[in-house]
């Protein structure tokens, strides 16, 4: 039987040279500092990959799943606030000017969209046994 491999959600913060944040959502089943570490921040950047703080690492099989509803949350309704910064290196399209804690409500909502919208998921969540 194939492992499966853990997978990590995560929310990263930065705050830019006006103190405010910008916060970026991922999934990677790597050491979450190695993958920090992976970004290659350029230009005004560069360097300040030790300046990221984790705001949540969270252990999950559901990760891709998560970070897709929440990528999908933020092109609709947030993609005026999307970086696009190349210099923000390797996944710089999911920096977003915005403050974490607004990221992490967004995690909820993913959390409480996919338990909603998958059938298996929601009657885990509600104890529900099959009955034959």
């Amino acid at each position: 039987m194939q492992r499966l491999k853990k997978q990590k959600l995560y929310v990263l913060a930065l705050k830019n040279r006006s103190d405010d944040y910008i916060s970026k959502i991922g999934e990677t089943k790597d050491q979450l500092e190695k993958r920090i570490l992976g970004f290659g921040f350029g230009g005004k950047w560069k360097g300040r990959e030790k300046d990221v703080e984790v705001i949540l690492e969270l252990d999950t099989l559901l990760g891709k799943a998560l970070e897709d509803i929440v990528k999908g949350l933020l092109q609709k309704n947030w993609k005026d606030n999307q970086l696009k910064d190349k210099n923000l290196g390797r996944g710089y399209s999911e920096w977003y000017f915005m403050n974490p804690n607004s990221m992490l409500g967004l995690v909820r909502v993913a959390f409480k969209k996919l338990y909603n919208e998958d059938a298996y998921l929601s009657v885990k969540l509600k104890g529900v046994n099959n009955e034959k």
